[in-house]
This record gives structure tokens, C-alpha cells and sequence, in this order.
């Protein structure tokens, strides 16, 4: 159990910010990630980071493994969360989604559906994110999901209708060895850009891989790991 647990650690020791004396406490803004298990992956990473900054932003975590934009209708799923988020926080300023992955294997070979739908989907969260900036993480183009292609151009599309939505590509290299999620090095590349982007400037720090012995878990079929 205690091996699992630090399984799920800070990736990236390389991006730990040490800090002395008292955190201001009062937050400036609130923030908003939603998405899939590659959203999910970085969600620890990227909270630690916040919290170890003075006027920390709220987080709020949407992040949830297996979903997606546009299959079983989720679509109207994200918006919702969105206005309920948009209900509680008036300050909610920016949203970091990752979401296309698991459509894109969902849909499979009936890709005919998967164009209608998804661009559907987009626009269907995007309605409600009037005055609020998002960023879309884009599925790499090394992913060996099903038409992460596809997702990527429809991606790319719907950035040219709305003036806030911005694409957040993932690099070349970042993947693990199932070449659909982020290694550990990835998670910590990743939580430097969404930093940088809230305007920390991070831009000079190298993100080093880990090297640690780990057993690989499937969380999913041990919920106890939790």
C-alpha cells in the first residue's frame, strides 16, 4: 500500500519550489481543470505547485479518468460543471481541459459520427465559458489512441471560431510507454506550461526524468490504492 501511494507523488522533484517563511493565504483567482486520465495525471503535480505560491488560486478539479467530449453525450455534462463552477467562484478565469482521447477510441472506426459530434461537443462547452480563457491540451501527435489525428484537427478548427480557446500542445517525447499518457517527466512539462501560462515564468526550468523502480498499478482495479 505504502509503495502505490508513492507511486502517485510529486513527479518531477526538479519544479519543487522551497519557500520560506508565511504563504499569503488569500486567493487572487480560481481555476479550473476538467478532463480525462491524462488531465488526471497532472492534477497533483499542478496543485502542489499552485499551493507553494503565495495568493494561490483556487483550484477547482474536474478531472475525472475515462471521459470524454462527445460520447454518451458529455458534452452537456462539461457545461454543466462549468456554470455550476461559474456559480460558486464569480472570480473563475481560466479553464485547462484535456478532452478528445477517449472519444476518438470510443467512436473507433465510426469516424463519419465522431466529426459531427465532436465539434458538437466543443461548442457546446464552449458556450458557457463566455469571458473565460481556456486552454485545450491537445492528444500528442505520437498517440497511439484511435484518431487522435482527427481530434487534433477538430481541435485545431474550433480554435479559429472562439477568441478564448487556446491550444496547449504536447510535446514530442512525453508519453509513457503505452504512448497514450504522459510519463512521469511528461506530467512535470506539462504542469510547467499551465504555470506559465497563470504568468509564473518558469521558462527556464528543465524538468529532469525520475529514475525510480516502480511497480505499475491500474488504479482501476485497485480502488483501495485510491
Amino acid at each position: 500500500m505504502k509503495r502505490m501511494k508513492m507511486f502517485k507523488l510529486l513527479t518531477s522533484a526538479a519544479i519543487a519550489t522551497v519557500l520560506t517563511g508565511c504563504l499569503i493565504p488569500e486567493p487572487t483567482r480560481t481555476v479550473m481543470v476538467m478532463g480525462d486520465s491524462i488531465m488526471q495525471q497532472q492534477v497533483a503535480n499542478f496543485g502542489v505547485q499552485l499551493q507553494a505560491r503565495d495568493n494561490a488560486p483556487l483550484l477547482f478539479n474536474n478531472a475525472m479518468g475515462g471521459s470524454g467530449a462527445a460520447y454518451e453525450g458529455q458534452g452537456v455534462y462539461w457545461a454543466g460543471r462549468i456554470r455550476a463552477s461559474r456559480d460558486r467562484a464569480y472570480d473563475l478565469d481560466i479553464i485547462f481541459v484535456s478532452l478528445g482521447t477517449n472519444d476518438g477510441t470510443v467512436y473507433g472506426d465510426n469516424v463519419s459520427e465522431l466529426l459531427i459530434d465532436f465539434p458538437i461537443a466543443i461548442d457546446t462547452i464552449m458556450a458557457e465559458t463566455v469571458g473565460v480563457e481556456v486552454y485545450w491540451q491537445l492528444p500528442s501527435k505520437e498517440s497511439a489512441a484511435p484518431n487522435s489525428k482527427s481530434i487534433r484537427d477538430m481541435l485545431f478548427a474550433a480554435e479559429e471560431v472562439y477568441d478564448n480557446l487556446t491550444m496547449v500542445e504536447t510535446d514530442d517525447g512525453l508519453l509513457a510507454n503505452d504512448m497514450v499518457h504522459l510519463s512521469r517527466r511528461g506530467e512535470g512539462v506539462m504542469t510547467l506550461k499551465f504555470l506559465n501560462i497563470l504568468g509564473y515564468n518558469l521558462l527556464g526550468v528543465v524538468v529532469e526524468e525520475e529514475v525510480v523502480e516502480e511497480e505499475v498499478v491500474d488504479l482501476t482495479s485497485h480502488p483501495e490504492s485510491l
